[in-house]
């Protein structure tokens, strides 16, 4: 049976590799995500690590989660009275509202598109073939312009490194 200290040495060395797939950007299991997780002070009361590795594994993703983070204080570079439950909760509130704006741009599209067959069908001189015409017209002039707006862009980026 091993003893406090070795087990102390032991989960230094699982944090320092942990950090050094951090520095290298390389690919964390789920384990060693909730081990990062707790080093950077995120704790996990609200929802147990058990749980929490089978919410990374099965329903979302690391980064998803976490990326709600940031808007948590933080001191000497640990998250204060942060828990994975929070950032859980948050990721599933922008799931639900990315939901409703989905339906909402969808609901808005159709009407707009049906008030504009409408207002073509009523119209006696619009032969329905005249107006994409036009529309063709307009979208190949503004293509051409922000192609230009662009080029013009980036070469002012590049005479800038010169």
């Amino acid at each position: 049976m091993a003893t406090k200290l070795e087990l102390v040495k032991i989960n230094n060395l699982v944090i320092e590799s942990v950090l050094d797939k951090v520095k290298t950007f390389s690919k964390l299991d789920v384990d060693e995500q909730i081990l990062y997780m707790k080093y950077k002070g995120i704790s996990f009361n609200h929802i147990n690590e058990c749980d929490a590795k089978n919410i990374l594994s099965n329903n979302t993703y690391y980064y998803k989660v976490t990326a709600f983070r940031k808007n948590f204080i933080k001191k000497n570079d640990k998250y204060v009275n942060l828990d994975f439950g929070i950032l859980n909760d948050l990721a599933t509130i922008d799931m639900y509202l990315r939901y409703i704006s989905i339906k909402l741009l969808l609901d808005i599209e159709h009407v707009l598109k049906s008030e504009l067959i409408h207002t073509i069908t009523r119209d006696a001189t619009e032969n329905g073939y005249s107006i994409i015409e036009q529309f063709d017209e307009y979208s190949r002039k503004l293509l051409i312009l922000n192609c230009k707006v662009k080029c013009i862009n980036f070469f002012y980026k590049i005479c800038q490194y010169i």
